[in-house]
Formats: structure tokens, sequence, C-alpha cells
């Protein structure tokens, strides 16, 4: 699963999205800029669960991608 990262112009918020233009993002913290893209598994796709660069955000990336599935993205503040 391909994940896009954006940066927060307001504050120091990551956002998370399925979307590479990031539409989904909440408008409160925003504008966002992009940063990155990523390529995630589900748990259930991969033994380990782990994915590699995700620690840096301190994201739980099952939270992530629950996140995204259900709102479309996912933010960490």
């Amino acid at each position: 699963m391909r994940i896009y990262v954006f940066v927060a112009s307001k504050g120091a918020s990551f956002g998370f999205s399925s979307h590479e233009r990031g539409e989904h993002l909440p408008l409160e913290h925003g504008p966002w800029l992009p940063f990155k893209s990523i390529d995630v598994t589900r748990r259930s796709e991969r033994n380990t669960g782990e994915i590699a660069g995700m620690h840096r955000f301190g994201v739980d990336v099952a939270e992530m991608i629950e996140g995204i599935d259900r709102e479309g993205y996912f933010v960490l503040h």
C-alpha cells in the first residue's frame, strides 16, 4: 500500500494519506506540504509488521492504516 506523507504548515504535524494530493487531510492543520511517499504492508500480509523508517515518525503502523481505512487519512501531532 502506497502512503503519501505530508507536513502541516501550521505546527509539527504529519499527515498520512493514500491519496497522492492529500485531499482528505483535515483543513484546520493545512495547508499540507508533500514530504515523501512510503510503501507499507498490513501485519496480516507480512509476519513482522515492521515498516522500514516508520519509527522516525513514532507511528504505530497498524493504527495508521486503520485510520486511513476509516477516515481516509491519519494525523500524527
